[in-house]
């Protein structure tokens, strides 16, 4: 095993509690290993796990388990290569209630492949990596299946991938990560696709491109690059179905990083996260356990090693998708997406006017909607949401207005039920209305400038009636919808765009 010269840094007088507008960070007990670069990680029924690398004993064979309920470390059973000695800049990822460790270098490049029983604390010996043996290579599980591929062998790069089946022990080529090879790559998953992000190209230096694996179609796809820096060495951990990449390293030696970012494969979108309140550094691990984010060791150039543990939080994030719907003369229906994380939603909402005082209700996370009553009759108001995660908050959607029915009667009248979808209209709309009984129903239709359209003049029959509203017939703008029947008059506002 090559020997390093390490020293480890304290950081603990340096940073204890760290919040920022996204999450927020905190330092937790140390790594229980000495410091390193190189490891592996990777997290079992609630439990982390970080072992091997390049340490200042041991020779990267030690494996620690952490419990993140009791912030304590555990030593387990030593993952010794067939030659006796540790590992360094190797591949680990899970699969059920088992761990898999295998490539990296030792006294030499390795390809050799280990499953990890926690339950037993015991490591056995499964089938080769049947590419060449190599180190900086990058990995991930789907499913029932783990991946391994790309990284650096004996005499050049590599670029091929293989697909590792527990079940049988038994390992499948499947397509080469486009492009060329590659090292030092960032791997994840979310559902049921695997990632691969950032990197070493032999020619073309550091990347920040993202690349997709879909083993369903066994295809590559290229998705959005990170607008961060390129880099190599980086690390990820993934959070409610969104991933958190962060740390790294560029011309290697030279610079480090520290910044996170966060990959949302919905929208296939980066968006700027929490830097780590920590020394820039590459060659860390990462993992998740439930809705937390971990980060361990690494390096920052010769004499700069790390075994300092770090927990990240996550922030709440903004409803999506704030929508009014069921819109009568006193309610109103107000919706919104779910945010993952969330334990209740704030709604406020208040007349649309100056000095009109907010009003607040609040919503349990089992619900994603709230019908607000007792409005006044012909009145715009505005209205926003927030979610709540534990402690942390969101920031507030953007406001959204709308504006009741007008009803001028006292009277009960006959007309109920009665609604306009969609509003905004782009293409056409339906008006929808029930009659009590027999009513001769005038509907009419005026712009802004009092113009006037009839839609319709004649008795019909109680009970529901739907009619269309022909955008055609329409420029865009807003327009009122004056309703008459019996004793009743009543107007929807309809913005046609």
């Amino acid at each position: 095993m090559k020997k390093f010269i390490i020293f480890p840094i304290a950081l603990a007088a340096m940073f204890s509690l760290t919040s920022f507008g996204q999450g927020t960070w905190m330092q937790k007990a140390n790594f229980g290993g000495s410091a390193r670069y190189g490891a592996v990680a990777f997290t079992i029924e609630g439990k982390g796990y970080i072992g091997t690398g390049a340490s200042i004993d041991n020779g990267g064979k030690d494996w620690w388990e952490y419990d993140s309920e009791t912030d304590t470390w555990t030593q387990k059973a030593d993952l010794i290569d067939i030659n006796g000695e540790g590992r360094t800049n190797a591949v680990a990822f899970a699969i059920d209630n088992y761990g898999y460790v295998g490539t990296g270098y030792s006294i030499d490049v390795l390809n050799d492949f280990w499953q990890y029983d926690p339950s037993l604390n015991q490591w056995t010996k499964k089938k080769k990596f049947p590419g060449d043996k190599r180190w900086h290579a990058t990995g991930f599980s789907i499913g029932q299946k783990g991946y391994i591929g790309s990284g650096a062998a004996a005499n050049s790069d590599r670029r091929d991938f293989y697909e590792y089946d527990p079940a049988t022990d038994t390992w499948t080529q499947i397509a080469d990560h486009p492009g060329q090879a590659l090292v030092g790559a960032t791997g994840f998953s979310i559902g049921d696709k695997g990632y691969v992000a950032f990197g070493s190209k032999n020619t073309a230096g550091v990347t920040s491109e993202l690349w997709e694996y879909d083993p369903l179609s066994g295809l590559w796809t290229q998705k959005s690059s990170c607008p961060g820096s390129s880099r190599d060495w980086a690390v990820a951990f993934v959070i409610a179905d969104k991933a958190y990449i962060g740390t790294g390293t560029v011309n290697y030696e030279t610079t480090y990083y520290n910044d996170f970012w966060q990959y949302d494969p919905v929208t296939d979108s980066w968006a700027p996260g929490d830097s780590l309140p920590a020394s820039a550094r590459s060659q860390a691990v990462g993992f998740a356990i439930g809705d937390k984010g971990y980060v361990a060791t690494g390096w920052a150039g010769v004499g700069y090693f790390f075994n300092d543990f770090w927990e990240f939080t996550p922030g709440c994030e903004v409803p999506g998708n704030p929508t009014t719907t069921n819109i009568s003369s006193q309610s109103a229906k107000l919706k919104w997406d779910v945010v993952g994380g969330a334990t209740k939603y704030r709604v406020q909402y208040r007349e649309d006017a100056s000095g009109a005082p907010w009003v607040s209700k609040m919503v349990n996370a089992s619900k994603t909607a709230i019908t607000i009553n007792g409005l006044a009759a012909n009145t715009a108001y505005k209205w926003k949401v927030r979610s709540i995660c534990g402690d942390g908050q969101s920031l507030y959607s953007a406001a959204q207005t709308f504006t009741t029915l007008l009803r001028l009667s006292n009277e009960a009248g006959d007309l109920s039920m009665l609604a306009v979808y969609p509003n905004p209209m782009s293409s056409d709309a339906t008006l929808s209305f029930s009659l009590a009984a027999d009513a001769n129903t005038t509907i009419q239709v005026f712009d802004l400038a009092g113009r006037k359209t009839e839609l319709l003049d004649e008795i019909l029959s109680a009970g529901e009636h739907r009619i269309t509203l022909s955008r055609k017939q329409l420029d865009e703008g807003i327009f009122l919808v004056k309703f008459i029947t019996g004793n009743q008059i009543s107007v929807i506002k309809v913005i046609v765009q």
